[in-house]
């Protein structure tokens, strides 16, 4: 055995020290899920303390328990003991700027982690500013979830600053921070440091119209986005038609969710900005089926099957856009 789920299993303080007391005989373990549970400080101590034993262990998962302040260090310490971690997840345990500062201090020892999950945990302005110093230590990180944790435009500023210290990262997650326009316009403008980036959340953070316009200018320095989550962000319809005006830079944007914005008559530029992508996708279509036809062209010899019309909307960056909004 190399997995053992326990997820959503009422395991309390007792079971924990039952699992930590077996970690020893389950050689090779890779991955322990123990999210959903009641574990306190009590269990993820003794756990931390065990997983000595489990060397080889890549995913962790601790989420929605009841880990405070002292659990969270115990992790900390333990994380010097698992050196091939790829995966941390400690979502939804409140473990407050206290507990992420110890997390943060000793991440340098998790250098293959890819995967850090603190979403709704309290961190506050001063735990972002202890993940964005430790970014440097953990270089091969590619997915940072920080929704929920009122890290406001300070933690927002430290987060963008250390961006170019995660040239890896595809996935950033600061829905529900309050970040406001001034963080908005601090993520935006680090855009151009994280060239990896796919997927971008800031759903629920009030950014309003000026921070909305800041994103939508800084489009064009994330060539690679794919998903970009404005939710409830009171952009209104300036807001929506900066963005509007800007998705002719985001080529490679496949989904864009502007709803609960009041955009008004933002949504009709939104749509305009929607029908010239798709005129510009079917005007490639159009030229390659021609290509097809000409027996003299290399795509005659090539399979119709629509994988090379992919390929070339993607050497194009190029891709079919759906977005949502509500007017």
């Amino acid at each position: 055995m190399t997995r053992l789920h326990l997820y959503w299993n009422e395991i309390g303080d007792d079971e924990a020290q039952t699992i930590a007391a077996v970690l020893k005989d389950i050689l090779n373990l890779t991955t322990l899920d123990l999210g959903f549970n009641n574990i306190g400080n009590a269990g993820v101590q003794v756990i931390a303390v065990a997983l000595k034993d489990a060397p080889s262990l890549t995913t962790l998962n601790l989420g929605h328990n009841n880990i405070r302040v002292a659990g969270a260090q115990a992790i900390a310490t333990a994380l010097k003991d698992i050196p091939s971690l790829t995966t941390l997840d400690i979502q939804c345990n409140e473990i407050g700027a206290n507990g992420v500062q110890a997390i943060a201090a000793t991440l340098k020892d998790a250098r293959r982690l890819t995967g850090l999950n603190l979403t709704s945990n309290r961190i506050g302005a001063a735990g972002a500013r202890a993940i964005a110093a430790a970014l440097k230590g953990v270089p091969m990180l590619t997915t940072m979830d920080l929704h929920d944790n009122e890290i406001r435009n300070d933690g927002a500023r430290a987060i963008a600053a250390a961006l170019k210290d995660a040239p890896r990262l595809i996935t950033l997650g600061l829905n529900g921070n309050k970040i406001g326009a001034t963080g908005a316009k601090a993520i935006a403008a680090a855009l151009k440091d994280a060239p990896s980036l796919t997927t971008l959340s800031l759903s629920w953070n009030k950014i309003g119209s000026a921070g909305a316009k800041a994103i939508a200018t800084a489009l064009k320095d994330a060539p690679r986005l794919t998903k970009l989550d404005l939710i409830d962000n009171k952009i209104g319809t300036a807001g929506a038609k900066a963005i509007a005006t800007a998705l002719k830079d985001a080529r490679s944007l496949i989904m864009l969710d502007l709803s609960y914005n009041n955009i008004g008559a933002g949504a009709q530029a939104i749509d305009v900005a929607q029908t010239e992508r798709q005129r510009q996708i079917k005007d490639i279509e159009v030229a390659v089926l021609a290509e097809y036809s000409n027996p003299n062209s290399y795509f005659s010899i090539l399979p119709s099957d629509g994988c090379v019309l992919s390929e070339i909307l993607q050497m194009a960056r190029l891709q079919p856009l759906k977005v949502y909004y509500s007017i």
